[in-house]
């Protein structure tokens, strides 16, 4: 449970808090401070005057687009077989809940191919949406996912290419 929180974390939320965070408060300097950094700061993957602790924060968050030795990054979560992202390394598949935050901070900025890896991704939830008909996915012994039917316009848990866990 820590690991998959942490790469939630690492992943989704680490970019908003480095972009949202600062952007609320770019009116005032954080209470910490007495005086503002402001200063020309040319990062990797940003440039700009400013604050220079948050544009620093700006410039790795946009780490997670690149493969790099520093932070988790976005070609962690793709999977080729399928085409698609999975929740993590080791997870069988898309956890819908886990990656809303991934989802929604990271959407405006992801060029091609990720943006539309991102929306197949999404499209095996969509698609695998309960219709009265089609039987869950996965199974274990405490969970007998494969027997359950879903009502029409159920939605899943976990989804990858043809299989989707009910709620």
């Amino acid at each position: 449970m820590r690991t998959r929180l942490l790469s939630n974390l690492g992943l989704g939320m680490a970019f908003l808090l480095a972009v949202a965070i600062p952007r609320a408060f770019a009116g005032e300097p954080p209470a910490h401070r007495t005086t503002p950094a402001t200063a020309v700061y040319d990062g990797r993957f940003c440039a700009g005057e400013g604050d220079v602790d948050f544009l620093r924060l700006i410039d790795e968050s946009f780490a997670f687009f690149h493969p790099n030795p520093i932070v988790p990054n976005l070609t962690m979560l793709y999977q080729p077989e399928w085409d698609t992202f999975v929740e993590a390394g080791g997870w069988r598949g898309w956890w819908i809940q886990n990656s809303y935050g991934l989802s929604y901070a990271a959407t405006p900025f992801l060029p091609e191919p990720w943006f539309s890896t991102l929306q197949r991704s999404w499209d095996l939830f969509w698609g695998s949406q309960g219709d009265g008909k089609r039987q869950g996915g996965w199974s274990t012994p405490d969970y007998p996912g494969h027997t359950l039917v879903a009502p029409d316009g159920c939605l899943g848990d976990c989804a990858a290419p043809g299989i989707i866990m009910y709620k």
